[in-house]
């Protein structure tokens, strides 16, 4: 079902504390769904930390099993600009060129996956002097999708020989959050990128761009991790800008803060939706 096409509740005072993101497992829907709001990332201007004894999990969500930061890089908890709740994530690269992001690998899939679906919410108070990716995928060893915005703020989704299959007619909008969707299928002769800018309301339904390639990419292969920030090429003096609210699944479409997809019952042998969280 298109992401667009989805019917979602709107965030509530309840949605908006400080707790725990619903994220699950379940084996016999063979998926999973991960999440980080930087909530418990505190005080404002906190490094964030890697895994399961860093300072990513708890209630902030699901912990990220890496963080790079370049030499003068930025990736720390911030208040300045949040997007639901009391704190975003905050990333840069300095002088120096390099990566400057959180990672999901192992958490995200015990096996490599075909298709990741994604969202994150942004915040730029400028287009960017270069252009840089916010979030991608990856195999063991290349990327397979990523989305960048430009120096003139378009949204561009590239696979990993640079070409650049989709690129939005819309530019993002500046000193206010956005939210963009889609999917990634990892797949040397049939890949695909998809993204869902949602411009005019950041929790909206409707899209204000949906665009998807067609099913004939070269995506390298299948899918093992994600990044969000600045990644792929060392890229210098990119940035600050923000993420909040940031998912990903091997499900299906995430849809926006408040509405992930509801937790499988298990009827007589079959699988069906229940209620959202």
């Amino acid at each position: 079902m298109p992401l667009y096409s989805r019917i979602n509740r709107s965030p509530t005072a309840e949605s908006r504390r400080r707790r725990p993101l619903p994220t699950w497992q379940d084996a016999q829907f063979a998926g999973v769904q991960l999440a980080n709001n930087f909530e418990g990332i505190t005080p404002s201007g906190t490094t964030l930390t890697a895994g399961s004894g860093g300072n990513t999990g708890g209630i902030s969500g699901n912990y990220f099993d890496i963080i790079n930061i370049i030499a003068g890089g930025t990736v720390v908890s911030d208040s300045t600009h949040v997007a639901h709740q009391g704190m975003a994530l905050q990333v840069a690269t300095g002088a120096t060129a390099g990566a400057a992001k959180a990672v999901w690998t192992t958490q995200l899939t015990s096996t490599a996956v075909s298709k990741i679906w994604y969202r994150v919410y942004l915040f730029f108070t400028a287009f960017p002097a270069v252009a840089h990716r916010f979030f991608d995928a990856e195999t063991a060893s290349t990327t397979t999708g990523s989305f960048w915005v430009d120096t003139t703020g378009k949204i561009l989704a590239r696979v990993s020989a640079g070409t650049t299959p989709l690129t939005s007619v819309t530019t993002i909008p500046l000193n206010r959050w956005f939210r963009v969707e889609g999917s990634i299928v990892g797949d040397a002769a049939v890949g695909q990128l998809e993204f869902n800018l949602f411009s005019s309301a950041m929790d909206g339904v409707i899209p204000d761009e949906p665009q998807i390639s067609a099913p004939n990419l070269n995506t390298t292969g299948l899918n093992t991790k994600v990044s969000l920030g600045i990644s792929g090429t060392a890229i210098a003096n990119a940035g600050p800008y923000w993420i909040d609210d940031a998912a990903v699944s091997t499900i299906g479409p995430i849809g926006p803060v408040g509405s992930f997809p509801p937790r499988p019952v298990v009827i007589s042998q079959s699988v069906s939706r229940g209620a959202n969280y």
